[in-house]
C-alpha cells in the first residue's frame, strides 16, 4: 500500500518565507514580548490578550543598506521633493 500524504502548500510556503523577529508591544494591554512574523506583516497577535501588537524599533533586513553620502547616517525621510537625511539635511541621489 502506498503512503499517501497530504501536503499543505500554503503552510510549506509560509515556512520558507523570510521572517522578522524581535521585541513587540501590544497596543491594548502594553505587554512586551518577543514576536516572529513574516516580512511585510504590519501587526502580530498579542500572546497575552489576543489584540494587535507592533514590533518595537526599526526593522533591518539582510540586504544592502543605503547610507547618507555626507554623514553616513542610515535613516531617511521623504518629502514631496526627494529623500533626505534627517541628521544633516542632505538630499540623496543615486537610488
Amino acid at each position: 500500500m502506498s503512503d499517501n500524504k497530504i501536503i499543505d502548500l500554503q503552510k510549506a510556503k509560509d515556512e520558507r518565507t523570510p521572517h522578522l523577529s524581535g521585541k513587540a508591544r501590544c497596543l491594548t494591554c502594553h505587554y512586551d514580548f518577543v514576536a516572529v512574523m513574516p516580512v511585510g506583516c504590519q501587526t502580530v497577535t498579542c500572546s497575552k490578550c489576543g489584540h494587535d501588537a507592533h514590533m518595537l524599533g526599526e526593522v533591518v533586513t539582510n540586504g544592502d543598506q543605503w547610507r547618507c553620502t555626507s554623514c553616513r547616517w542610515f535613516l531617511f525621510r521623504v518629502d514631496r521633493h526627494s529623500i533626505y537625511c534627517p541628521k544633516c539635511g542632505q538630499y540623496q541621489r543615486g537610488f
